[in-house]
């Protein structure tokens, strides 16, 4: 591939997001299928998930809220130490709900969060595909409804809700965190993403003049994964940010 062998890449998802309760198989957050996690409960999956891994130099990649996991796990030093390189996609590391519609807001509120998700227990998978169909291409919306179910959606939207609590302005901590890790982290951003406006990448920028921040070409929306041609310039940015750690790495091993 673009990275070339022998490199592990692995994707964590969240916690109750899917029908596979991976969480519990693996016994990170204990055997709970129908728990609902909050924002700091899926750091503490990806902290004990990390913990697991026999790596000793990783490259942490995280995009909108996973920008913000990625933070709090450099917050810990047994895991800090074996992170070589930080991509941040779409960062939303502060103040999650300006960005949200007005609607996203009242759904993720947990009175509406029961009543948003309950059909999805009475609705048969192809309806629910149908529905997604509006707003999502033929593939992603097969993919979406095969994997939400009622359970999965109140995770969902609970954890959005926990988010627009958590996620403020930044904090001293987190500023010198990411201060402290400037040299390894580099800064994806786009111009029309709600959850990161301008104001937001020109504090970035002001703040830390020396950053590797990137602005990107405003057509690509903060949810990239669903547009082909968005997913493949972003893919593109974090090749070039890993690969000079793995070119180091073969040097090393010459």
């Amino acid at each position: 591939g673009a990275l070339g062998g022998g490199v592990a890449v692995v994707g964590v998802g969240h916690a109750g997001h899917a029908h596979d309760a991976h969480d519990v198989e693996n016994g990170f957050l204990g055997p709970e299928p129908h728990r609902r996690y909050s924002l700091e409960d899926q750091i503490e999956h990806k902290v004990r998930f990390l913990q697991s891994l026999p790596y000793q130099r990783i490259a942490l990649v995280g995009h909108s809220i996973g920008a913000y996991v990625c933070v709090e796990l450099l917050k810990r030093h047994d895991i800090a130490g074996r992170v070589e390189k930080v991509v941040h996609l779409m960062p939303t590391i502060q103040n999650l709900a300006d960005g949200l519609a007005p609607g996203v807001s009242l759904l993720v509120q947990p009175f509406w969060t029961e009543l948003a998700a309950w059909p999805l227990s009475l609705l048969p998978q192809r309806l629910v595909g149908a529905i997604l169909g509006f707003h999502l291409n033929a593939k992603n919306s097969e993919i979406v409804a095969r994997h939400v179910n009622y359970h999965v959606a109140t995770n969902i939207l609970h954890m959005a809700y926990t988010e627009t609590l958590a996620v403020r302005e930044l904090t001293d901590d987190t500023i010198a965190t990411i201060g402290t890790h400037l040299p390894k982290m580099s800064f994806f951003y786009s111009p029309t993403d709600p959850y990161t406006p301008p104001s937001v990448f020109e504090r970035a920028q002001a703040e830390w003049p020396e950053g590797d921040i990137h602005i990107s070409d405003p057509r690509i929306p903060h949810a990239f994964v669903l547009c082909d041609d968005s997913t493949q310039d972003v893919a593109q940015f974090v090749i070039e940010r890993v690969r000079p750690l793995l070119a180091a790495e073969e040097k090393e091993q010459e």
